[in-house]
Formats: structure tokens, sequence, C-alpha cells
């Protein structure tokens, strides 16, 4: 009766989920403060090149600034917000940390 294999035995170990690991809030709020940086540099270059630069060559190319400023822009609030969110939440988490001690 020994050699039997139970039903314990035949099931596989679960996994753990593949994919990305979520991110800690204050993993995220560097993330998301280094982009927002970076993306606010890129839309002042292109708003700069669409809008107040002067320069005769560069006036062929003035539309696609202005596009690139625009979606810039938008990634730009995208960013800031999920910082603003993992800020939020980092400082919520330190205030409880705070009470307790």
């Amino acid at each position: 009766m020994d050699d039997k294999i139970t039903l314990e035995e035949k099931q596989p170990e679960p996994t753990p989920p593949s994919g990305p690991r979520k991110l800690t809030a204050p993993e995220a709020r560097k993330k998301y403060a280094i982009r927002s940086g970076v993306l606010t540099a890129l839309i002042v270059w292109f708003a700069y090149d669409g809008w107040f630069n002067q320069d005769p060559k560069m006036m062929e190319h003035q539309s696609f600034n202005r596009v690139g400023a625009f979606l810039l822009g938008i990634g730009l609030i995208y960013s800031l917000v999920m910082f603003i969110s993992a800020a939020l939440t980092v400082r919520r988490e330190q205030q409880e940390q705070s009470r307790r001690a």
C-alpha cells in the first residue's frame, strides 16, 4: 500500500503569476517623477520650436512640433496624476506609521 501515490502528491505546485510586478508607492512616485521631468523638458523643446522659434528652416517642422507638444502634454498629465496619487499614498502610509508609534 505504500506504493500508491496520493492525490496530494500528483498536483503540481502553484506557480506565481507571471507578468510585471506591482510597484510600491515609493517606487511609483520615483518612476513618475522622473517621467514627468523628462516629459516637461521635451514639451518645452517642442513648444519652443513650434511657437517661438523664428528660424526659417524650422518653419517647415512647425506643425510637427506643435502636435508633438500636444501629445507629450497628454502624457505629462497622465504622469502627473500618477505621481500625485503615489505621493499621497506615501504620505498616508507615513502618517499611519507615525500614529502607531
